[in-house]
C-alpha cells in the first residue's frame, strides 16, 4: 500500500512555502533523506508534516499558517509548545487533507537536499517521546545502520531495498 502521491506532493509545497523558518521532522524528514522511492506506508509515516518551529518565529510560522489557509484544530495534546494546523487542499483534481503537528522549539538539524532536517540521532530520540511509528523501515533501518558507523542519508535501507545493482 503507498501513500497518495498528490498528498505528498501537497506536503512538500507547504514545506517549500514555509522556507526556512521550519525544521522538517518525522515521516517527512525521512522521505526527503531516502532516494528516489515510491512512498509505501511501511517506509515513512505521511499522515502529517511534523515541524518545528524556533520559539522567536514562531509566530510568524503561525501567521503564516493562517494565510495559507490552515485553521488551529484541538487535540487533547495541545500545549504551549504544540499546535495542531490543517486544511483540505486541491491537488491534481483531487482534495487531499493536510495536517500540520507545529512543535515549538529549538532542535539541531542539517541541510539536506536544501530542507532543514532534524539532525539524525535528535530526531532518531524523538521516537521515544514525541513521534509515533517508531516500527517505520527508516526508524529501524537508520538505527542500524548508525549502530554499524554509516549515515543513513542517501541509503536505500531506509526504504527497505538494497542498493540496485549498477
Amino acid at each position: 500500500m503507498t501513500w497518495k502521491q498528490e498528498k505528498l506532493l501537497e506536503q512538500v509545497q507547504v514545506v517549500n512555502e514555509l522556507g526556512d523558518s521550519v525544521v522538517i521532522s518525522g515521516g517527512l524528514a525521512w522521505h526527503i533523506m531516502s532516494p528516489d522511492h515510491i512512498e509505501a506506508k511501511i517506509h515513512h509515516d505521511h499522515s502529517d508534516i511534523d515541524l518545528f518551529a524556533k520559539p522567536e518565529r514562531s509566530q510568524e510560522v503561525i501567521s503564516r499558517l493562517k494565510e495559507m489557509g490552515f485553521k488551529r484544530y484541538w487535540t487533547r495534546f495541545a500545549t504551549p509548545d504544540f499546535y495542531r494546523y490543517g486544511k483540505t487542499a486541491q491537488r491534481d483534481e483531487k482534495r487531499v487533507k493536510i495536517l500540520i503537528d507545529l512543535f515549538i522549539g529549538t532542535v539541531p538539524f542539517t541541510i539536506i537536499n536544501g530542507y532543514q532536517i532534524v539532525e539524525i540521532s535528535y530526531l532518531l530520540s524523538l521516537y521515544e517521546s514525541t513521534h509515533s511509528s517508531k516500527n517505520c523501515t527508516a526508524v529501524r533501518n537508520a538505527q542500524e545502520l548508525l549502530k554499524k558507523g554509516i549515515s543513513p542519508i542517501g541509503r536505500y535501507e531506509l526504504v527497505g531495498e538494497k542498493h540496485p545493482k549498477r
